[in-house]
């Protein structure tokens, strides 16, 4: 179990979403092949995240990588995770680019990286410089 920061139902105003998340506990899951799971140290809250918690962000289309046709993203279905971007260490790796302790910045496309850990296929993440602070990098 990891905690996460979590919107359980959606808010008439930003103030309300905010006063509305909590904090739960999440189930761990086992990594894929190419997955890897940060532990995070910073996610970046921006204007996105408050129309999120409105049921108000237009959800277009994300580019996966490799692409396909599941690349049509929909809203989040509640509950869901806040923040699409963050920073941290390399806790567990089962990828070739990325081993135990590196530093990286990652966006996941849609949310979940106000968390304790985030995982993610590979590329969606890249190595932290290290002129860089963890907060500086979820907000790269």
């Amino acid at each position: 179990m990891y905690k996460a920061l979590v919107v359980e139902k959606l808010a008439a105003s930003p103030e309300e979403g905010i006063a509305g998340v909590k904090l739960v506990d999440l189930p761990r899951r086992a990594l894929e092949d190419g997955e890897i799971r940060v532990a995070v140290k910073s996610a970046s809250i921006n204007f996105p995240e408050l129309l999120m918690m409105q049921g108000k962000y237009q959800y277009k289309y994300v580019a996966p990588y490799p692409l396909s046709h599941e690349s049509i993203v929909a809203r989040p279905t509640l509950p869901f995770t806040l923040c699409s971007e963050g920073a941290g260490v390399v806790a567990e790796s089962k990828s070739s680019k990325f081993a135990i302790g590196d530093r990286v910045l990652f966006s996941s496309g849609t949310n979940g990286a106000a968390a304790a850990e985030f995982v993610g296929d590979e590329h969606k993440f890249m190595p932290l410089p290290p002129t860089l602070s963890y907060s500086q990098g979820a907000g790269f």
